[in-house]
């Protein structure tokens, strides 16, 4: 999905592939033909992407519904549709073009504004194409180094600006943004859902997502993509399944695998990955906002995008699942229970024992600590200096989903799982060559479980428990009960010993050295090592391979 908006048209920068133009008052809005499009010219409006109101797919607007979009600056379309789109309007009192993100994430909005006009695209990528030059903003990629996992409007691009999910960006000499769509006001939501309400939501939303599209699932046999397994075939969808196979036990999860695609009569292909598929110096695909991790996973990009190119299948993923279903292992679901319920929060504190492997006393004690932290400093995001110049550290730019109301301690773990939800999906390179779903991050589904109180995520010390009781007899029993996550070391810790030499001589006379972001006597000594020796040093150095590559890829941009 590729678009562009320009509020001062020039067709001589156009990109290759925008062929489809649609007006908007002065604008011009450019879409791929692989991009879905409603246009109500006279509102004006446009809307990138998949749109849907209650169980329905929009195809065109009355003219009351483009009204009230354009009017309420995006409000009404979040609160009464929702699906996988990017909305761009120009509001008549004002004449200001505004853009919108849905919740989910699932699509890209970003924008450069200047005195000459505004340019809103679904990629850096098309920005650069237009002719625009793209140079790296320090203190943006300083912050996404030390806060990984966290989006701000602050891209790691110099002047490009992320518009965050469920935000409407208002354009003028200032731009501004306005929080229009918030977790908070969905945990305000009266109403506590039913094992029955969950089920029917994901059934639901998976199937209209689909669209009736041939399917192939990204299958691990964890609870999430079995969970979607389930929803495809409730739906009687055209659909088919491939698995991920390691060298080591920690990324074969083939037994599993094969026991959902048995239980519902699917056809499972095994895709094995060798370590020497893997290129850890390998530039990134294309540009974007920020670093991605590309080279640790471009080797599964291309073995699940050659399996749905076979027979022309879109990609069906449960990431996002862990983040959407609670996956919490901290002690702040005890502090919400006490909070809710005084002294029978023993049973909340006796389930996160269970879950981690603590003891009463030590959950307890975290417990107490996590409420005390939470009082004092309720915006915290854990930094990694890692490898770093300490004196590189920029303030945390905090998420406007984290600073906008006030939340439990347990709502506020969970808030921030989602936003590490988003930050994954962002960095899957597949999903930019190829329409891929992710059922478990729409607006709907987040709804509904965000209303979830947190220690009902972790009742029986077992993760995601509300959700593997909702979905229980539609998983086969070993995974409706299983524990383990599938791993990619024994694929990334064989590459990084084989290319560690090459890694220390790119990062130690690279772009991130040169901008004085790196500690280079600690990244030295720390490449002395094989991976085995440090899980948690080795995968830091991957990351900070991937930012040099990407910083090259800008500073070798046109």
């Amino acid at each position: 999905m590729r678009f562009l908006v320009l509020d001062r048209p020039n067709d001589d920068t156009l990109p290759a592939g925008l062929e489809r133009a649609f007006a908007l008052d002065g604008a011009i809005g450019y879409a791929d033909a692989d991009t879905p499009v409603l246009h109500a010219p006279a509102a004006p409006l446009i809307i990138f992407g998949q749109l849907f109101r209650a169980n329905e797919r929009k195809h065109e607007f009355t003219s009351g519904e483009a009204d009230a979009i354009v009017t309420s600056r995006g409000a009404w379309l979040m609160r009464h549709c929702w699906g996988r789109y990017v909305a761009v309007w120009r509001e008549p009192a004002t004449g200001r073009l505004c853009a919108a993100r849905d919740p989910s994430g699932a699509i890209l909005a970003l924008y450069r504004s200047e005195s000459s006009g505004t340019a809103i695209a679904s990629e850096p990528s098309t920005l650069a194409d237009a002719g625009m030059p793209m140079r790296i903003d320090t203190t943006g990629l300083a912050h996404r180094l030390w806060y990984p996992g966290i989006a701000s409007h602050q891209t790691a691009l110099d002047g490009l600006v992320e518009i965050l999910p469920g935000e409407t960006a208002v354009f003028g000499p200032a731009p501004v943004h306005h929080s229009i769509w918030t977790p908070a006001a969905a945990i305000a939501s009266a109403g506590l859902p039913t094992h029955d309400n969950l089920r029917e939501t994901v059934f639901q939303t998976t199937n209209l997502l689909v669209d009736n599209r041939p399917v192939l699932v990204e299958l691990s046999g964890g609870l999430d993509s079995s969970i979607l397994a389930a929803a495809l075939t409730e739906s009687r969808a055209d659909w088919r399944a491939a698995t991920i196979v390691t060298p080591g036990k920690d990324g074969d999860e083939r037994h599993y695998a094969r026991l959902v695609a048995t239980a519902h009569a699917a056809r499972l292909e095994e895709r094995h990955v060798a370590p020497d598929a893997v290129d850890l110096l390998m530039p990134p695909a294309r540009l974007t906002l920020r670093p991605t991790g590309y080279g640790m996973l471009a080797a599964l990009d291309r073995t699940m995008l050659t399996e749905a190119e076979r027979d022309d299948r879109i990609l069906l993923s449960g990431t996002g699942g862990d983040n959407v279903f609670g996956s919490l292992r901290s002690a702040a679901p005890v502090v919400d229970a006490a909070i809710a319920s005084g002294a029978s929060c023993w049973h909340t504190l006796r389930d996160v024992s269970r879950l981690t492997g603590a003891s009463l006393s030590k959950v307890a004690l975290s417990a107490a600590r996590y409420a005390l932290r939470h009082r004092l400093h309720p915006i915290r995001w854990r930094a990694d200096g890692s490898l770093l110049m300490p004196g590189t550290r920029p303030p945390l730019a905090p998420h406007p989903w984290l600073t906008k109301a006030r939340l439990q301690p347990g709502q506020r773990a969970h808030i921030a799982l989602l936003l590490r939800g988003h930050d994954v999906i962002a960095d899957i390179e597949r999903a930019r060559r190829r329409t891929m779903i992710f059922p478990f991050l729409a607006q709907p589904v987040i709804e509904l479980c965000l209303r979830i109180p947190s220690w009902e995520w972790v009742a029986g010390g077992r993760d995601r428990a509300f959700a593997r009781d909702a979905f229980r007899g539609h998983l086969p029993a070993p995974v409706y009960s299983r524990r383990t996550k599938g791993r990619l070391a024994s694929l990334l810790a064989p590459a990084f010993d084989d290319q560690r030499a090459q890694l220390r001589a790119l990062l130690c006379e690279g772009v991130l050295a040169e901008l004085g972001l790196l500690d280079r006597p600690a990244l030295e000594a720390a490449c002395r090592y094989e991976a085995g020796s440090d899980g948690r040093i080795y995968t830091r150095i991957l990351e900070l391979a991937d930012a040099e590559l990407w910083a090259r890829a800008v500073r070798s941009a046109p």
